[in-house]
């Protein structure tokens, strides 16, 4: 169900931050929020185990073609309310959920079907928070949905996951991984690479197509797809690599026009 009113989720009390699935359209889409005292909370759809807890337990009820709750749920460092509570500073809500706590650690729950998890595995799904060992306590900001960027302290980019169009910095070092809405199988990146010649302030914008940066020296940058010049270039120019018959570059390139 569809409603254009905004409805108040009056449970979770003085919110920071929120964090909505970037594709709303598909029905395992989940809302995160962080409140004041750095606690997670997350609802929407828990098919595969966005919500930290087994599918169909504390309280989920089934929707449309998916398990849901419409309940906010407090995210805890294991499964199932297990553990203490799970403290962050920032989130990205997504089939597959992340979030970086205040020591740096990152970590991540749902599904794995592009390597989201970080793990250097593909396929399958879980409720516990993992950790991405290989970022380390270097994390500060998180971003995307079937590719991940992670955004460090010292300005260092880390990403993984579907590497199509070459947003992980590659167009893929690891095969096998299935496309999402069908059986199509894409290059993807299954542990968190960072991306060479780029200190960003934040990784503002990662989808399936492209990611988009803030660098430490206040400039913009671009990679991934370049269709109609997205990248700050016209198509096939500057190093642009053809990936499924579209232009696309794994390198950050900066776009004109910005310091």
């Amino acid at each position: 169900m569809l409603t254009p009113t905004p409805t108040l989720v009056a449970i979770v009390p003085n919110l920071t931050k929120i964090s909505v699935d970037p594709w709303p359209g598909y029905s395992a889409s989940n809302a995160c929020a962080i409140d004041d005292a750095r606690h997670l909370w997350c609802w929407g759809s828990n098919q595969y185990g966005q919500l930290a807890h087994t599918p169909g337990t504390l309280g989920d009820v089934s929707c449309p073609t998916t398990t849901c709750n419409s309940t906010p749920n407090l995210i805890t460092t294991e499964p199932d309310g297990g553990g203490g509570q799970l403290d962050v500073l920032d989130v990205q809500a997504g089939f597959a959920t992340c979030a970086v706590s205040p020591d740096g650690t990152v970590r991540c729950w749902g599904v794995n079907q592009n390597g989201e998890l970080g793990q250097g595995t593909v396929g399958g799904t879980t409720s516990t928070p993992t950790e991405v060992t290989a970022i380390g306590t270097d994390g500060l900001h998180v971003t995307g949905t079937d590719s991940k960027c992670v955004t460090g302290k010292t300005g260092d980019v880390w990403c993984w996951g579907n590497a199509f169009l070459g947003v992980p910095g590659s167009f893929g070092i690891d095969a096998g991984c299935a496309s999402y809405g069908s059986n199509a199988q894409v290059p993807c990146v299954l542990t968190p690479q960072r991306i060479p010649n780029l200190l960003a302030r934040q990784v503002t914008s990662v989808n399936l197509n492209n990611a988009a940066a803030l660098t430490l020296d206040g400039g913009v940058v671009e990679w991934g797809r370049n269709s109609y010049g997205a990248d700050g270039h016209p198509e096939f120019t500057n190093g642009d690599q053809t990936s499924g018959g579209l232009p696309a570059s794994p390198i950050p390139m900066r776009i004109s026009g910005f310091p």
